[in-house]
């Protein structure tokens, strides 16, 4: 089970790995320079082809978006810090059941949802979106998996089954997600001189 946790994590970090890298060599690409890939905003990566109305107008969405983003992340890191905190002091105890796995992938989900929009502060900006958004579902992927590695150390195979697939599920979801933002960055970044049927020419 914790080898089957492990690699799923590992493929959902690097499925968002891949999206940024994908985000950063088509830029290259397409404009010959990463100089300026950190200053391009949201809209004109996602939404290049708006009237000055509706870039001004995604650009306050998305600005409220991130925010949001922010809140959630902050409120889910604090309580995870409460749950792992209690957890970790009670870890000392005889009779305590829970694994150090579990414990781990708690305290990397919450200094994940805490760190990344703490250090993705650019609301505006397309990288600090592609950190934020990434904290939020590693984040909250890692806590999940905590209480699926939880699930099996308390009950073994009787409710640790259905919770692999669910952490397998999860995983799938979200490297379909990550393939998503691919596709788009594809549509709407074409590398120079890309003649395929996915990029506007």
């Amino acid at each position: 089970m914790a080898v089957t946790l492990i690699a799923l994590l590992s493929a959902i970090f690097a499925g968002r790995a891949l999206w940024m890298e994908e985000y950063f060599r088509r830029y290259r690409g397409h404009y010959g320079s990463l100089k300026g890939a950190l200053g391009k905003t949201r809209v004109q990566i996602s939404n290049p082809n708006v009237d000055a109305q509706k870039a001004k107008d995604k650009n306050e969405y998305y600005v409220r978006v991130a925010q949001r983003q922010f809140d959630i992340c902050l409120l889910g890191g604090a309580i995870g810090v409460t749950a792992w905190s209690a957890l970790y002091s009670a870890s000392g105890n005889a009779g305590f059941r829970l694994s150090g796995l579990s414990l781990g992938f708690l305290f990397l989900g919450v200094f994940i949802l805490i760190a990344g929009p703490v250090c993705a502060r650019a609301e505006e900006m397309f990288f600090s979106y592609s950190v934020r958004e990434s904290a939020v579902y590693t984040g909250f992927s890692a806590v999940i998996f905590s209480l699926c590695s939880m699930a099996w150390d308390l009950t073994g195979k009787d409710w640790g089954i259905l919770a692999a697939l669910v952490a397998a599920s999860l995983a799938a979801n979200d490297l379909n997600e990550d393939w998503t933002h691919i596709k788009r960055l594809k549509r709407n970044l074409p590398k120079r001189g890309c003649q395929c049927s996915c990029c506007p020419h």
